[in-house]
């Protein structure tokens, strides 16, 4: 287990001379500058888990047997493992796993049966340790997905993979749109949304399948080679989405789902029938970060405190509740998280859930079956925050 350190604190004192006066007026500003191994990213795929330090070292774990948490030596890694240096982005696929470097070129590992990674080597197999992606492109943010890999780079939006899940995959970058204002892109298992932003304004472009009416465009819309506009409004500040639904967080300091709904995973307090139409989650509440996974998604409130909603059959709502407790598995509405942590980050993956508390520390919960949990152990599954290896 690692020992974390306090953040460092630079003082700064700046000496004003008033010629006119020869009166001296010193200044005191307080730069935070976080410690080399304060966490700055979390990410889950389906059964692996993945945290980027400020130093930009990467730690992986969980299931391995795509190469996903970075090394040959096991088909499941119980603990953290050091993957990569000099990371500024982490992203988690289902399968796989990507970064940006300092220079802003991204780098993945782990399946690649659709050319998810973006590798020119013309090898569809499995990476375990990082690999450039093809074309040197500079890119501002990048997303993983279950079968391709998306990023806004400075001349466009380009994609990788097999998106829309219908055969043979596209092993490099191919160029979805020219220069344009995207901040934030997602990827899912067939779909892929981006928040185009002028100024204030925001709107959330998507495309791929659109079946369950995930990407919060009318359903008659099933599927759609192009980017078009969603029903998120214009305040959304970023997307995410993983498998048929897609959640929101808005300006305004709440969050919206919309999609698949079959365990509830809209949180709007209704189980069953997908919509298209966001959905307010916990009646309008206050939540931020909010972190999608296969069938359930995860948010913080104000106060720093976690909720989950959806399917919790294995834990993954922290809430005590599973496919094994009498009060059932499934929440329609935002569940608070047990323990009182405070939390700052958050990641929902297939069925596990792992967030960072605000001193630094990483709790997971959920299924444990590929030590996804970095427990030591690859077992069971836990139904509260467990304080993990990291």
């Amino acid at each position: 287990m690692k020992a974390k350190s306090l953040l460092g604190v630079l003082i700064f004192v700046v000496s004003l001379f008033s010629v006119a006066s020869s009166i001296t007026v010193a200044q005191r500003f307080t730069i935070i500058i976080p410690s080399p191994d304060e966490i700055m990213d979390i990410t889950a795929g389906d059964s692996h888990t993945c945290v980027r330090q400020f130093d930009g070292d990467v730690y992986c774990w969980g299931r391995n047997d795509r190469g996903q948490a970075g090394t040959w030596t096991s088909a499941v890694v119980n603990a953290p493992i050091k993957v990569a240096t000099g990371a500024i982005q982490l992203e988690a696929g289902a399968g796989h796993t990507c970064i940006l470097n300092s220079a802003r070129n991204a780098l993945c590992w782990g399946d690649n049966t659709y050319g998810q990674l973006g590798i020119a080597n013309g090898s569809y197999g499995y990476q375990s340790s990082p690999l450039p992606v093809a074309g040197g492109l500079v890119f501002s943010t990048i997303s993983a997905g279950k079968y391709s890999t998306c990023g806004n780079a400075t001349t466009g939006l380009f994609c990788w993979g097999n998106i829309m899940n219908n055969g043979t995959g596209i092993p490099t970058p191919v160029q979805i749109l020219g220069p344009n204002g995207y901040s934030n892109v997602t990827v899912g298992h067939r779909h892929m949304c981006a928040v185009y932003a002028v100024g204030s304004w925001r709107e959330v472009n998507c495309f791929g399948n659109n079946s369950f009416g995930q990407m919060a465009i009318d359903k008659s819309f099933s599927n759609l080679p192009f980017m078009l506009g969603s029903n998120f409004g214009s305040s959304v500040s970023r997307v995410s989405t993983q498998v048929n639904f897609t959640c929101a967080d808005q300006m305004s300091g709440i969050v919206q789902c919309a999609g698949e709904n079959i365990f509830g995973q809209l949180g709007n307090g209704v189980v069953g029938g997908d919509n298209f139409m966001p959905q307010t989650v916990g009646n309008g509440m206050g939540l931020r970060g909010v972190s999608t996974g296969s069938g359930h998604a995860c948010a913080i409130d104000p106060s720093s405190r976690a909720h989950c909603w959806g399917s919790g059959s294995r834990g993954q709502l922290g809430n005590n509740a599973s496919a094994f407790t009498p009060q059932g598995y499934i929440f329609a509405s935002p569940q608070p998280v047990l323990g009182g942590l405070s939390f700052r980050a958050i990641a929902s993956g297939g069925q596990h859930t792992c967030a960072v508390t605000t001193d630094n520390r990483v709790f997971c919960w959920g299924d444990n079956g590929f030590g996804q949990l970095g427990l030591f152990y690859n077992s069971g599954f836990q139904t509260s925050p467990t304080w993990n290896a990291m």
